[in-house]
């Protein structure tokens, strides 16, 4: 908040037919504009904060900052002048200043600031003029706050519609059927990108329902896990595919792609799942396909991943005492280069009999969208098929810098 403290000591301020020369700053107060004569003009001044951005509509209308009060004056027919000295202040300092112009109930009539911060030049009486626009709406029951065009332009209170949220927080601090929040989402008012959908706001996951989630149009809503799995008239497997259906994002009635796009899987090195999916009505039900999900944010830059990127799958277990893990699928897939190794070895593989097993991204396509792979996991005896979901984030790298993988286990068990 912009600092609120007076500026002159008593006696400092004149007008200008009774000042000498000096430092100063000469304000001449318009109001050719106004409608209404003027029964008190205050002039207001605020010292600048050091960050050179002008006071918000809040600092303006307290008694704290009144500098000097006429009554009596005709600005429709003269300005009224008021000559400011830094009296009490460093010559150097900076200000803002602004007018508010009163009828004879009280009400506020016209309001005025500069546009810009003033400072003091030694012996050198600057003259500026302040123009007084009309204010077209008091609003408040107590006329608290002073509208114009729309926008308020002083308010003594933190409620210009009375209904009970704070300006801070509402949407609209004009209407009194508007408030903080109208969707129940985490975000409100301006952070919010739409504010009547509770499943769009910022930093919200990306899900394929036709909807920006997470108001970031440049990032992807997130594919589903798919099987394919067909058998011979007598029951035997004869192909087994697993990959994933892309967001169209556009229809939330349809929101996947038909075409399950993956890899074909060896039936002999793959037979316990791939049966266990054929089970599944050939695979269709995305839950019938893993037990724990994987979640992994995927920092990209120009050229495509910022590879290798890795991750120590013991760090999602780490109470684990034994552990296997396979890469079902294949190191290769549809442009990405994805394997396992054990800690400390630079060799990837589809198969780790260690806790200690790192899943690295070695390389990606050059505008990698989200990605599905499956590892089975066998830990502590207890088997699993987990789902590891790459979800690329722009971070400004280049390929080969080399950054952590971030993921962590959100949803079932390991």
């Amino acid at each position: 908040m912009t600092a609120r403290i007076t500026l002159l000591a008593a006696g400092a301020m004149c007008l200008a037919a009774g000042c000498s020369d000096d430092t100063g700053i000469l304000v001449e107060v318009h109001g050719e504009q106004l409608q209404l004569a003027v029964a008190r003009l205050d002039t207001m001044v605020i010292l600048d904060d050091g960050s050179a951005l002008a006071p918000d509509h809040a600092a303006w209308g307290g008694a704290d900052n009144r500098q000097d009060t006429v009554t009596g004056v005709d600005l429709r027919a003269e300005p009224y002048t008021v000559l400011l000295r830094p009296d009490g202040v460093e010559t150097d300092a900076t200000l803002w200043v602004a007018a508010i112009a009163y009828d004879g109930a009280g009400d506020v009539i016209g309001f005025g600031q500069l546009d810009s911060m003033l400072g003091f030049e030694p012996d050198v009486v600057l003259r500026v003029q302040l123009d007084l626009q009309p204010a077209d709406q008091i609003a408040g029951d107590d006329g608290d706050c002073v509208v114009s065009n729309g926008v308020v332009v002083v308010r003594t209170t933190d409620d210009c519609d009375d209904d009970g949220s704070a300006f801070t927080e509402d949407c609209d601090d004009l209407d009194a059927q508007v408030i903080a929040d109208l969707d129940g989402d985490p975000a409100v008012c301006q952070d919010d990108c739409d504010p009547l959908n509770e499943q769009v706001y910022p930093d919200n996951a990306e899900v394929c329902d036709g909807f920006d989630n997470d108001c970031n149009a440049d990032t992807h809503a997130r594919p589903e896990l798919c099987a394919v799995v067909t058998t011979t008239s007598g029951g035997e497997l004869a192909s087994c595919r697993i990959g994933q259906r892309d967001c169209l994002d556009v229809d939330p009635a349809m929101p996947y792609d038909e075409t399950c796009r993956g890899v074909t899987l060896d039936l002999i090195a793959n037979d316990e799942v791939c049966a266990a999916w054929a089970n599944c009505d050939g695979g269709g039900g995305a839950e019938c396909l893993v037990d724990a999900q994987v979640y992994c944010k995927l920092k990209t830059g120009d050229g495509g991943g910022c590879a290798p990127l890795a991750q120590n799958l013991h760090d999602l277990v780490p109470d684990a005492t034994t552990c296997t893990f396979r890469l079902v699928g294949g190191i290769i897939n549809q442009g990405w280069n994805i394997g396992l190794r054990p800690l400390g070895n630079d060799a990837l593989t589809t198969f780790v009999d260690s806790c200690d097993t790192e899943l690295v991204v070695v390389s990606t396509p050059q505008m990698p969208l989200p990605k599905i792979i499956v590892i089975e996991a066998n830990i502590d005896g207890n088997h699993a098929l987990v789902s590891v979901l790459f979800d690329p984030k722009r971070a400004g790298c280049n390929v080969g810098d080399g950054v952590p993988l971030e993921c962590e286990l959100v949803e079932g068990d390991l």
